[in-house]
């Protein structure tokens, strides 16, 4: 991999793998989902949410908010919830 956050890369890769996932699974902050197959090997269903005016490639974002405020989801909506490289970008 030609990329200067490699070593991140794999450390969250053998994490999302290890992860007990089940239900219905928000990622928060999703980028371009590159841990959703590994979700999705035992979720139901997985639901990626990023900001609108993300620098990523957002064709694999279904859910276009600001994670900094109020979600457009019920409180009792998924039964996990994840958010990967995400929480130092955030204020």
């Amino acid at each position: 991999m030609n990329n200067h956050n490699f070593l991140i890369h794999n450390i969250n890769q053998k994490i999302a793998k290890s992860l007990p996932y089940k239900g219905v699974v928000i990622d928060l902050g999703c980028g371009t989902s590159p841990y959703k197959d590994y979700i999705l090997n035992t979720a139901e269903k997985y639901i990626g949410v990023d900001w609108e005016n993300s620098l990523h490639n957002q064709s694999n974002v279904d859910i276009f908010a600001n994670i900094c405020e109020t979600l457009p989801f019920d409180s009792d909506y998924a039964d996990t919830v994840t958010s990967f490289q995400v929480l130092e970008h955030l204020p």
